[in-house]
């Protein structure tokens, strides 16, 4: 997909072609604040707002029970540690404050995915939090 090979800014009739959003708003900042404002009341003050809510609740603790929030936290703290902490990070950023080209490397999450469990979790914590 071109979205994702160019990392270039689309616009939000764009977006809303390809299935990114569901509406658009307004054609200027004054309307399309008016719009969200009429929305959000219409959504506060709707009928079902409590349906919705308890609803919204249910599927939350459904996802916990499957994977606790916790979970994603490790693991994005996993992987930015390793991130930033490797040659490939200390090349990068020596290419970008001195404006020269960065020559190519492979990403540490090319290798796959961090999975942290159980104890691992605490120890990747306690790396991150020891530096």
């Amino acid at each position: 997909m071109a979205l994702t090979e160019t990392c270039l800014p689309i616009s939000a009739r764009q977006a809303k072609a390809i299935g990114l959003i569901d509406q658009t708003f307004g054609h200027d900042t004054t309307r399309f604040r008016e719009q969200v404002q009429r929305l959000a009341e219409a959504i506060a003050h709707g009928d079902d707002l409590d349906e919705r809510l308890q609803h919204k609740r249910a599927l939350r603790h459904r996802d916990e029970s499957i994977r606790p929030l916790n979970c994603y936290r490790y693991e994005e703290l996993a992987r930015m540690r390793q991130d930033f902490s490797g040659a490939g990070y200390e090349r990068a950023r020596r290419a970008f404050v001195h404006k020269t080209p960065l020559e190519p490397f492979t990403h540490p999450s090319a290798t796959g995915p961090v999975i942290a469990t159980g104890s691992q979790q605490l120890e990747i914590t306690r790396r991150i939090a020891v530096g």
